[in-house]
C-alpha cells in the first residue's frame, strides 16, 4: 500500500508558444518524466516544485536589452512510479500548473496575464533490458503517452481566452518515447544518460475551429553522481548537462514566427539520503547556450525540489515518515 508523506511546495512548466514574443526553452513536464528503475514491488511516490524564469529577451542567439517582458513558470507534479519487477515498472505523472506573464506597455502601466489548473497528465511504461542483479550498468527504454485533461479555455479578467501557452493544458493526445543508462564505477560515483523525444499531437479545437500543432520537443540528460557522507547522512552531489531542441509550432500547417529552438543548461544538484525510504534534492538550471527562432523570451534560471518516498511493499521496511 503507497504511503505518501510529504509536504512542500510549488511550481513548473513551460511549452513553446505563440505568435511574436513569444516564450521558448523552458522546460516542460517531459522533462521531469522518466523514473530511474528500482527493484521488484518498489512503489516510488515523488512530488516535485519546479519553477521557471522566463525574462531574457533572445534574437537568435543574441540577448536583447528589453525588461519589458517576464513569464513565471510554475506546476507541483507528483509522480507515481511501481516496478512491478526488476525489469519492467511504469510511472503516472500528475502536475498542477501555474503561469504569469508581464507586460509594461506605455506610461510605465503592467498588464499581467495568469492561470492555473491541472496540466496533462502522463503515463510512461519502461522496460529494463539489463539484469541489476549480473551488471553494474542499466539500460531501459520506454514509451508513453500524454492526455488531454488540462483546460485549454481559461480566460483573462477582459473575458478573453488566453493564448494557448497561457493555458494548463495543450489539447493534444503526445507520445513520448524515452531511454536510460547508468553505469555505477564505485559505491561513490555513478554516470547516467538518459533522453526522451515527445511527438506531439494535433489541438483540433483551437480557437473553435483551427488545429494547433505544438512543436516536438527533444531534451537529453548526461550526469555524474558523487557520493559524500555529510554528518552521518549519504549525500549526493551530481552534475548534469541538458541539451533541448524545440521544433516550431503550426497552425493549420502554417508555420508560426519565434517557436522553436536549441538550448544547453546546466544543472548542479544536491541529494540528501536521510534513510533508504527519504530522500530531498534541490537543483538549480541555468542556460550556458541558447539560439531561438526569430525572437523570444528564453528561461534565465529554473529552480527544483522533489522529494521522494520509496517502499517495498514485499519486504518489512517501513516509512520514516
Amino acid at each position: 500500500m503507497i504511503r505518501i508523506s510529504f509536504i512542500l511546495l510549488m511550481l513548473l512548466i513551460s511549452q513553446s508558444v505563440l505568435s511574436q514574443n513569444c516564450c521558448s526553452g523552458g522546460v516542460p513536464i517531459s522533462s521531469n518524466i522518466g523514473v530511474a528503475p528500482a527493484s521488484k514491488n518498489t512503489w516510488q511516490t515523488i512530488l516535485i516544485g519546479d519553477v521557471n524564469f522566463l525574462d531574457q529577451l533572445l534574437r537568435g542567439p543574441n540577448k536583447i536589452n528589453n525588461d519589458s517582458r517576464e513569464r513565471t513558470t510554475a506546476s507541483t507534479l507528483l509522480l507515481l512510479n511501481y516496478s512491478f519487477s526488476n525489469r519492467i515498472s511504469a510511472d503516472l505523472t500528475m502536475p498542477w500548473v501555474s503561469q504569469i506573464r508581464k507586460t509594461e506597455g506605455a506610461n510605465n502601466a503592467i498588464f499581467k496575464e495568469n492561470s492555473s489548473g491541472i496540466g496533462d497528465i502522463s503515463i510512461l511504461l519502461k522496460y529494463q533490458l539489463t539484469d541489476p542483479q549480473l551488471t553494474a550498468s542499466s539500460f531501459s527504454l520506454g514509451a508513453g503517452i500524454k492526455v488531454p485533461s488540462g483546460s485549454t479555455d481559461q480566460q483573462d479578467s477582459d473575458g478573453i481566452t488566453l493564448s494557448l501557452d497561457m493555458q494548463p493544458g495543450t489539447g493534444s493526445i503526445d507520445q513520448f518515447y524515452w531511454f536510460f543508462y547508468s553505469n555505477q564505477f564505485s559505491n561513490k560515483t555513478s554516470l547516467f544518460l538518459s533522453a526522451l523525444f515527445q511527438q506531439t499531437g494535433t489541438f483540433t479545437n483551437y480557437n473553435g475551429s483551427q488545429e494547433y500543432k505544438t512543436g516536438n520537443s527533444l531534451v537529453a540528460r548526461l550526469g555524474l553522481n558523487r557520493n559524500f557522507i555529510v554528518a552521518n547522512y549519504i549525500t549526493t552531489l551530481s552534475m548534469e548537462f541538458i541539451p533541448r531542441k524545440n521544433w516550431a509550432d503550426h497552425v493549420d500547417n502554417q508555420l508560426i514566427p519565434n517557436t522553436g529552438g536549441h538550448w544547453l543548461f546546466i544543472k548542479p544538484a544536491l541529494t540528501f539520503n536521510f534513510s533508504p525510504s527519504v530522500l530531498l534534492n534541490l537543483g538549480a538550471e541555468l542556460p550556458l547556450y541558447a539560439n531561438v527562432d526569430g525572437e523570444q523570451l528564453s528561461s534565465s534560471k529554473r529552480l527544483t525540489i522533489q522529494l521522494i518516498h520509496r517502499v517495498n511493499t514485499k519486504s518489512p521496511l517501513n516509512s520514516e515518515l
